[in-house]
């Protein structure tokens, strides 16, 4: 679901799937908006824990360029992370790696929950 200035939305509409969104996920979305200091709360907690695993990654000598999104893009420069995106993999940890040239040094990683953070951030110190 997307909010957007009408010039935006139309270009989405070009590139977007041919699927809309189910009536669960239409639902949930209304509930979110009909409850927005429970969404504020989501947010807050979104922010102090994207804003913590970026520090974090950055002691893994990552770099992090500044996100407002809920995930984050760590970027190792001259390394292909493929393998370390596999290793993670394997420990159920999952991030997005791309092959194509120009992201091959990075992972894309969602902010989860803070217990989930810390697990991938005790992989990465163990992977290192």
């Amino acid at each position: 679901m997307a909010f957007a200035h009408p010039d935006l939305i139309a270009g989405l509409r070009v590139v977007k799937d041919s699927y809309n969104v189910t009536r669960l996920s239409l639902a949930a979305a209304v509930a979110a908006l009909e409850d927005l200091p429970a969404m504020e709360a989501n947010v807050a907690c979104i922010r102090a824990t994207r804003s913590r695993l970026t520090a974090e990654l950055g002691r893994l000598e990552f770099q992090v360029p500044p996100s407002e999104a809920n995930f984050v893009l760590a970027r190792r420069p001259g390394a292909d992370l493929g393998r370390l995106a596999r290793a993670l993999a394997a420990r159920d940890i999952l991030v997005r790696h791309f092959a194509s040239r120009g992201l091959a040094n990075a992972l894309r990683i969602t902010v989860g929950t803070d217990a989930e953070i810390a697990a991938l951030l005790d992989a990465l110190r163990a992977l290192a």
